[in-house]
């Protein structure tokens, strides 16, 4: 037999019976304490105890982070502590932090006042810059090099197969789309 709404709502009106419900005995209306660790007050009152994240210094990290420096139980940046407060800001990176966080280290790392610090910590030695700067030509030297074999390779190959010397460029650009780059 079909029920309609109203006969929800009145009593008497359907034959159907409904079961009776026992609200004591199918649910327990005690208070559950949303963290385990609830503790209770001198009032007797249970109050959710806060969990409190301790973290560590992890020794990778000096790895990563070639600037970071731990020492005595804290961490610090060797190129804001060389520039001092007056260029690095109060940052707790120079005198000393506590907050062994990696999120921390990036955002240190990404700041603006440390790419300065760092700028000065390099340049300090005024005969790393000339080596640095070898070093640095040497490479573009190679890099250079190896494109030229690279062009010089394909300038043969297209002479000794007797195609048009327009082919050249489309030869190259197909070679660096492949990955071919002269390094």
């Amino acid at each position: 037999m079909k029920r309609t709404i109203d006969s929800y709502f009145k009593k008497g009106s359907s034959s159907v019976t409904e079961p009776s419900l026992d609200v004591d005995a199918t649910c327990q209306t005690e208070p559950v304490s949303e963290n385990d660790e609830a503790e209770k007050d001198s009032s007797g009152k249970a109050h959710a105890g806060k969990t409190i994240r301790t973290y560590e210094f992890r020794h990778q990290w000096l790895e990563e982070y070639q600037w970071l420096r731990y020492q005595d139980g804290a961490m610090h940046c060797v190129y804001c502590k060389f520039c001092g407060p007056s260029i690095a800001g109060l940052s707790k990176f120079v005198t000393a932090s506590k907050q062994f966080k990696h999120e921390s280290l990036k955002l240190h790392n990404d700041s603006m006042k440390h790419a300065k610090c760092r700028d000065r910590y390099i340049s300090r030695d005024a005969a790393a810059l000339p080596t640095a700067f070898r070093c640095q030509d040497l490479a573009n030297r190679a890099s250079e090099e190896s494109e030229l074999i690279i062009k010089f390779n394909v300038a043969y190959n297209i002479a000794k197969e007797e195609m048009p010397f327009t082919k050249f460029k489309s030869q190259i650009i197909l070679l660096k789309k492949n990955g071919v780059h002269g390094h």
